[in-house]
C-alpha cells in the first residue's frame, strides 16, 4: 500500500505534542517535508524524523509545490492559517487547517471560496471533537436519551497567563493572533456545540485583558497585550437553547480544564476532558429518581484521532465527526460577532449580514451581484444638477445600492472602479458604473443611470449553479437553476442569426429548472420603528456609524477612480 506523503508547515508545540505523534500512528501516512522560519528548529525536527535536508524548507510555496508532498498541514501562527491554506488548495494539495481557520470572517470566506473554486479533501483541527467522551455524547444525544435541551454550561480554565517569565509571543498580538483566548481556546467549545447541541445564532460577550504587558521576546523593554486573557459570554443556539460559556487563561490550579455540561428535561450529560475516557449521566428512571448523575466508561468504539481522520478523508473515507472548513467559517463567524458585542456591548446575530438568496445558497457559489437602478426622466432641474450641492446620480442613489452590496457580502473590498458619464449635464454625472472586487473573490456592478428606456433587472445575481434575476420596480423575477451538472454538447454546431456557436448554444432544457423567488419579510416602516426605537433607548440602531463611513468611503473612491480613469486599490 501506498503511503500518504504528508508535508507539516509550522514545527510549534501543537506539531511537535499533536500532529507529528498522531502521524506517525497512521500507518498509511508518512512525514516527507517540514517547513519552519526557525532554522534550529528545522534541524532539530528534520533530524528526529530522518526527513532529506532538501526537504527541510523556510518558504511554505516550496513545500507545497513539492513533488514529495501529496497533502498539507497549516500549523503555523493564526494570521498565516487562511494564506496557506488558500496556497495549498489553489495547488490541488489536501489540507488540515489549525484553528482558527483565520483572523476575520473575511480572511476565512477566501478559503471557501478557493475550496469551491478547485475543491480538495480538507479538514479543521478541532481536535476536541475528536476525543472519546465528546463523540460519546454526541451518541447519547443523538438517542434522545435525556429529552429536549434546556441549557448548556461550558468552561475552558487554563493558568497560562501566569507562567514565570512568560513573554510577548504572537498569541498576545491582535494583528497576529486576531483574538487571544477566544481563537486559542474558545473555538474548540464553539466547535464542539456546534457539533453536539446545534448552531450558535447570537452571542452577548464580555472580554478583558488581565495582564496588561509582558516584556517582548527579543528584549527588555514592555509592550501592551492586545488580545483577551479570559471571555465569558451567553449564546442563544438554532433551538433557542441557551448557553453560557467561559473562557479563560486566569484560571489558577488549572493547567488544562475542559468542563462540559448539557442539561434536558429527562436527563443531563457532563464531562470532564482531563479525563476523556469516562463521562457522567443522569439517564433513565433511577438517576432522574435519585437526582444523581453516575460515571460510565467510553465504549472503545469512539476512540479516534485528528490525523486519522484527516488521511481518511483524504482517502475518501470521510467520518460523520469530521471537522470540515465550512465548520471553521462558522466557527469564525462566531468569534468575529463575539468581538463585536463585546465593542458594541450588545447582543450580535451570527447570520444577520447574509441576505435570504445568498445565505441559503440557492446558487451554490455566488461570484457575481449586480444592482441597478434606471430611469429616462432626466435629473431634476433642482439642487440636483449642481455637484458642489450634492448632485449627480452617486450621490443620489449610490449610497442605497453600495450600502445594500456591502451588507450582503461579507467582504473586504479590495478594489473601485467608476466610469461616469455626461450625457445632458455637464457638472454632475447622469449614468455612472461601479465594479467592486472583495477579497473573497467576489465582484459586484452597481449601476445608476437616468437616460434608460428600456430597464434591465434591478438585481442580477451569478452562481456557480443558478442565476437569480429580480426585476424593476414590481420586484418580480425567478431563479433559473442548474439540475443536471453533466455537460453535453450538441453533435453539430448550433447556428444562430449572429453565426455559430458551441459554447454560448442554450443549454439543454433538461438541464435546469426555474424557480420562483423566496418570499421577502418585508416591512416598509422597519427603517423609522428602528430610529425611533434606538432615540428611545429600546434598541440598537440598524445602520450603523462605520457601515456609513465605509458607504461613504467608496463613493470618495469611485469619484477618484473616475477622474483618474484606472481602478483604486484599497482594503474596506
Amino acid at each position: 500500500m501506498e503511503k500518504i506523503k504528508v508535508g507539516i508547515i509550522g514545527l510549534g508545540n501543537i506539531t511537535k505534542n499533536a500532529h507529528i505523534p498522531q502521524l506517525k500512528d497512521c500507518e498509511d501516512a508518512v512525514i516527507t517535508a517540514i517547513c519552519d522560519v526557525d532554522p534550529k528548529t528545522l534541524k532539530t525536527i528534520g533530524d528526529e524524523l530522518d526527513i532529506d535536508e532538501k526537504y527541510r524548507y523556510t518558504n511554505y510555496n516550496d513545500l507545497i509545490n513539492c513533488s514529495e508532498v501529496d497533502a498539507v498541514e497549516v500549523c503555523t501562527p493564526n494570521y498565516l492559517h487562511s494564506e496557506m491554506a488558500v496556497a495549498a488548495i489553489k495547488a490541488g494539495k489536501p489540507v488540515n487547517i489549525e484553528k482558527p481557520l483565520a483572523l476575520n470572517l473575511d480572511q476565512a470566506n477566501a478559503v471557501s471560496a478557493a475550496l469551491k473554486a478547485n475543491p480538495v479533501p480538507s479538514m479543521m483541527c478541532f481536535s476536541y471533537r475528536f476525543f472519546p467522551a465528546v463523540r460519546y455524547a454526541k451518541w447519547i444525544l443523538e438517542q434522545n436519551l435525556i429529552g429536549d435541551l434546556v441549557s448548556v454550561d461550558v468552561a475552558y480554565l487554563k493558568s497560562s497567563a501566569f507562567w514565570e517569565g512568560r513573554r510577548l509571543d504572537w498569541r498576545f498580538q491582535k494583528e497576529l493572533a486576531g483574538t487571544g483566548v477566544l481563537g486559542d481556546l474558545g473555538c474548540h467549545l464553539i466547535d464542539m456545540t456546534h457539533f453536539l447541541v446545534g448552531n450558535i445564532k447570537a452571542v452577548s460577550a464580555k472580554t478583558n485583558i488581565v495582564v496588561k504587558e509582558r516584556k517582548k521576546l527579543d528584549s527588555e523593554e514592555f509592550a501592551k497585550v492586545t488580545t483577551d486573557d479570559y471571555c465569558s459570554f451567553i449564546a442563544l443556539l438554532e433551538n433557542d437553547v441557551n448557553a453560557t460559556f467561559n473562557i479563560t487563561r486566569c484560571a489558577v490550579g488549572n493547567d488544562n480544564t475542559i468542563k462540559y455540561d448539557i442539561f434536558g428535561t429527562k436527563g443531563a450529560i457532563s464531562f470532564n476532558l482531563n479525563d476523556p475516557t469516562v463521562i457522567d449521566v443522569c439517564i433513565g428512571a433511577v438517576d432522574m429518581k435519585s437526582n444523581s448523575l453516575h460515571t460510565v466508561n467510553v465504549p472503545p468504539e469512539f476512540n479516534t484521532t485528528q490525523e486519522r481522520a484527516f488521511i481518511d478523508t483524504i482517502k475518501g473515507e470521510v467520518q460523520d465527526f469530521y471537522p470540515p472548513v465550512s465548520a471553521g467559517l462558522r466557527c469564525q463567524a462566531v468569534l468575529d460577532s463575539i468581538l463585536e458585542s463585546d465593542k458594541q456591548n450588545c447582543w450580535v446575530d451570527i447570520d444577520e449580514r447574509m441576505k435570504k438568496i445568498y445565505d441559503d445558497n440557492l446558487l451554490d457559489t455566488v461570484f457575481r451581484i449586480e444592482t441597478r437602478v434606471q430611469g429616462s426622466r432626466e435629473i431634476a432641474p433642482t439642487w440636483r444638477r449642481n455637484f458642489k450641492n450634492g448632485g449627480g446620480m452617486l450621490y443620489d442613489w449610490g449610497p442605497h445600492l453600495i450600502d445594500q452590496i456591502l451588507y450582503m457580502i461579507p467582504s473586504k473590498v479590495t478594489s473601485v472602479y467608476a466610469e461616469f458619464q455626461y450625457v445632458r449635464q455637464n457638472e454632475v454625472d447622469e449614468n455612472v458604473r461601479i465594479t467592486l472586487k472583495f477579497e473573497n473573490g467576489m465582484s459586484a456592478l452597481v449601476e445608476i443611470g437616468t437616460c434608460n428606456y428600456i430597464m434591465l433587472p434591478i438585481w442580477y445575481m451569478c452562481g456557480k449553479e443558478g442565476t437569480a434575476q429580480i426585476d424593476y420596480w414590481n420586484l418580480e423575477g425567478r431563479i433559473l437553476k442548474l439540475i443536471n451538472k453533466e455537460i453535453s454538447f450538441y453533435d453539430e454546431i448550433p447556428s444562430t442569426l449572429v453565426g455559430p456557436s458551441i459554447t454560448m448554444a442554450p443549454r439543454n432544457s433538461d438541464t435546469v429548472k426555474e424557480y420562483p423567488l423566496p418570499e421577502p419579510e418585508y416591512d416598509k416602516d422597519l427603517f423609522y420603528k428602528n430610529f425611533v426605537n434606538a432615540l428611545e433607548g429600546k434598541e440598537e440602531l440598524f445602520v450603523k456609524v462605520e457601515e456609513i463611513i465605509r458607504t461613504t468611503t467608496i463613493i470618495d473612491l469611485a469619484f477618484k477612480s473616475g477622474k483618474e480613469n484606472q481602478a483604486i486599490k484599497c482594503y474596506i
